[in-house]
């Protein structure tokens, strides 16, 4: 009756978390398909009836046996052959008659558990009831054929078995278990592992009930639409397209909680991967919420820690690094020793990748631990290129750890900053400075320093009023040999700070001493911007402007003049842009400079200056450069007033290439001043380009009619200067065989009162016998010498005169290279 008893309890359990009428669970593949609405009483009518048949030939095969053994063996013996017999029928039972197993499943590779996402955990389960072989592996005295064997008989063509389960346990023979069913080895290849557990990992359990997948998890409840069996079954769903759900919604992270918290408590395998599936499937998907239990990763790993399924333990680890979910530094250490402990080589890489991936994702660990880490992959025989990564990963914590070392320097240097400043210490400000320069490496912090630095140097010493802290400070810094260009560019910062602090106190001569520093220690501050205040948002305009102007208030004419030419007298560009009271400041300060050195008679300078006026150099500023005739017009006649020729020429260069309104006036001034000075070739481009500008008036008549007009105001130089043009263009005619016949008249004319020179010129008032002697002093200036002869006076009471034929032709011969050259115009005079 006990056996009887056992056995009805083996069948109940068998079928308690299944549903009786499901196909998928109870059909074979030896029966068609019938419906099971309309076949489930009979279903259970012939399970009923088969039991029964079976308990009774149960019994009676166990009378018989026992009879038989009575006589020969003893009492201990009987009783472990009662015990082998009943493993062997129930084992058969199992086999034969659940039809919840998988036929032709053992074949199959343990990566192939997961079918579509999910879990095949009736697999699972199968092959943890290796309990039944271990109850008959203890109770089989001899091993008639091995477990292969026994495989090949089942399955091989024409058994009877072909249908039924590959792997019949039978007691009689030795269990011999294939080579990857407890085989934990990491292959590295796939993060999911087979979750079969060795026997003797179960004998430390205490895991030796023969029933215990049979045994009922807790239920959970479970809201709408969550599929019962997989969440609160020991198999779980078995259905490929269960309709139900299997991962949690992001609103019912409490539920998933409770569901992995209990399937963790079993204490099982099977549940175990299943726990590590939901949480994996439900973080990829959703972030941690509220209801998330910051213990439950530890206890997870623990779990997969003592059944050394790293498979799992990899996956878990990369999910919970995308989403934040991080463990302890020493649970990771943990995971390494472990590791190391087994000697799994190929675990490597994998451990390696988890490392960076959770320090990546925000994990802290101390350089001491990452130590231990590294001296597990070299028991491991890690290679340098996996033991380089995590030195690398070491290097940039301790660049942590330092700055984090820094900020604490930093506040205790700040506080020293109040004491340099209490003291009127500015040496041993620039000692601290160079001090904590050293261990930083941060320029945010290091700038948020010097800010606290411009705040002490502005103070206004009581006892020395001309004393100027800056100027100590920065003596102290720049004499360090060490120095960079960084240290250069806070220090030049530094002082424009302090130059805008003493400009907006108007303090010219402090700020001026500040200039003078800066230049001294070969700064170029007009590329730089004050570190506080509205002068760290200044242009480059501005700074310039602002360095300017102190120089001037302090009448340093060159100081001002160093600071323009050093920023390259810049505006505003696309580089350095800067607003428009910038540019209308820049062209006061210019005027006035050009003023200053105009009266000093500096006149290259006050052209260099004019020059770059707002408008004339390449700048986006649109300004009208008319209103720098006067500035220039004034200029030009200071120069020909100094006989400052070259600068007057230059000016009337620039004047016509950048089309500012010229004086005609000075124009001609400065074409008699050359050729007085015999500087004839500058004079003659002078006088082409003032023709062709309309600074004369139109030579009347036509050149090549032999008669030529010459206003009674020009002077001597300008009269042969068109007497030359007047024999170029008739070079042709006085050059033939018949030129001698041909006569060339000069016709001295008259001018309007109103068209006689201004009062600038000495021979504005000369009268018209005046301009009848510079006729003549201009043909006696030629060279070769022209003659021209007295011919008449016409009607308008104006001279007439006859240009001398051999004269003029002596001259075309020595002189017709280069006038043709320079009288030849290309359009009409």
């Amino acid at each position: 009756m006990f056996y009887t008893q056992l056995l009805f309890h083996c069948y109940r359990s068998s079928t308690h978390d299944v549903v009786p009428d499901d196909p998928e669970l109870f059909g074979t593949p030896e029966d068609p398909y019938i419906s099971p609405i309309c076949n489930a009483d009979n279903k259970e009518n012939n399970k009923r009836n088969n039991l029964s048949a079976l308990m009774c030939n149960l019994q009676e095969q166990e009378s018989a046996h026992i009879n038989e053994s009575t006589n020969d063996a003893s009492p201990e013996e009987n009783v472990e052959e009662r015990s082998t017999y009943f493993a062997k029928v129930i084992t058969d039972l199992e086999v034969n008659d659940d039809p919840l197993i998988i036929h032709n499943t053992l074949e199959k590779n343990s990566e192939d558990f997961y079918d579509g996402g999910q879990f095949d955990f009736e697999a699972f389960r199968d092959l943890d009831t290796d309990k039944e072989i271990k109850y008959a592996e203890k109770n089989s005295s001899e091993s008639g054929s091995s477990f292969e064997e026994s495989l090949s008989k089942d399955t091989s063509p024409g058994s009877s078995h072909s249908n039924s389960r590959r792997w019949r346990r039978d007691p009689s023979h030795t269990y011999k278990p294939m080579h990857w069913m407890n085989d934990f080895r990491y292959s590295g290849k796939c993060m999911g592992l087979t979750d079969v557990i060795t026997l003797d990992q179960k004998e430390q359990r205490n895991i030796d009930n023969l029933f215990y997948d049979f045994t009922p998890i807790q239920k959970t409840f479970l809201p709408i639409r969550y599929c019962k069996y997989f969440f609160n079954t020991f198999r779980g769903c078995i259905k490929p397209d269960c309709m139900y759900q299997h991962v949690p919604f992001q609103r019912d992270e409490k539920v998933c909680m409770e569901v992995i918290h209990k399937l963790v408590n079993e204490n099982h395998t099977t549940l175990l991967k299943r726990a590590v599936w939901i949480f994996t499937a439900y973080y990829r998907m959703y972030m941690p919420g509220v209801h998330y239990d910051s213990n439950l990763l530890t206890k997870m790993l623990r779990a997969l820690y003592v059944r050394q399924m790293w498979g799992d333990v990899f996956q878990l680890l990369e999910t919970g690094a995308n989403v934040k979910i991080l463990p302890s530094s020493e649970m990771l250490i943990r995971l390494f020793e472990n590791i190391g402990s087994t000697g799994l080589t190929a675990a490597v890489p994998s451990l390696v990748d988890v490392f960076c991936k959770l320090v990546e994702a925000g994990m802290m660990m101390k350089p001491e631990q990452i130590n231990m880490l590294i001296t597990t992959l070299n028991n491991l025989q890690a290679t340098k290129n996996y033991i380089s990564v995590i030195l690398d990963i070491k290097t940039r914590i301790e660049m942590q750890l330092s700055e984090k070392n820094w900020l604490c320097n930093l506040d205790i240097a700040v506080a020293e900053v109040g004491h340099c400043k209490e003291k009127n210490d500015w040496k041993k400000l620039g000692t601290l400075y160079l001090n904590l320069r050293t261990g930083c490496e941060n320029v945010t912090d290091l700038k948020k320093f010097s800010n606290c630095i411009v705040g002490a140097l502005q103070k206004v010493p009581r006892n020395d009023k001309s004393e100027i802290p800056y100027c100590d400070f920065a003596d102290t810094v720049y004499k360090d040999a060490q120095l960079s260009e960084i240290d250069k560019n806070i220090l030049g910062r530094i002082g424009i700070s302090i130059m805008y602090h003493y400009y907006r106190n108007k303090q010219s001569q402090k700020g001026k001493r500040v200039l003078r520093k800066l230049q001294e220690m070969q700064i170029n501050f007009t590329v730089l911007k004050g570190l506080t205040g509205e002068e760290s948002k200044a242009t480059r305009c501005q700074v310039v402007n602002t360095a300017v102007e102190i120089f001037l208030n302090c009448e340093y004419l060159n100081g001002a003049l160093g600071v323009l030419r050093e920023s390259e007298w810049i505006i505003n560009t696309q580089v350095w842009p800067c607003e428009r009271m910038d540019v209308l400041k820049r062209h006061n300060l210019l005027c006035t400079i050009a003023q200053k050195t105009l009266n000093k008679n500096m006149f290259d300078v006050c052209l260099e200056v004019l020059q770059n006026l707002p408008g004339l150099q390449c700048s986006l500023t649109d300004v009208d450069v008319s209103q720098y005739s006067l500035l220039f017009n004034k200029l030009l006649s200071s120069c020909i007033e100094n006989n400052t020729l070259g600068v007057s020429s230059t000016v009337i260069d620039f004047m016509i290439a950048k089309k500012i309104p010229l004086d005609f006036f000075l124009l001609r001034a400065l074409i008699t001043s050359l050729g007085r000075s015999c500087l004839w070739l500058r004079a003659r481009e002078l006088y082409k380009c003032a023709v062709l500008l309309g600074c004369y008036p139109p030579m009347e008549g036509n050149l090549y009619r032999k008669v030529l007009f010459i206003p009674s105001f020009l002077s001597e130089i300008e009269m042969l200067l068109s007497i030359e043009i007047f024999m170029v263009s008739n070079a042709s005619s006085i050059q033939s065989p018949g030129g001698s016949h041909q006569t060339l008249q000069i016709i001295l004319k008259r001018c309007e009162e109103e068209r006689v020179p201004n009062k600038d010129y000495q021979r504005g008032k000369a009268s018209y016998q005046d301009a009848v002697d510079r006729l003549i002093q201009a043909s006696r200036l030629s060279t070769p010498r022209l003659f021209i002869k007295h011919l008449t006076v016409n009607n308008a009471n104006e001279q007439v005169y006859i240009l001398d034929y051999g004269s003029s032709l002596k001259w075309l011969h020595e002189n017709m290279k280069w006038a043709g050259k320079v009288w030849l115009f290309q359009g009409k005079i």
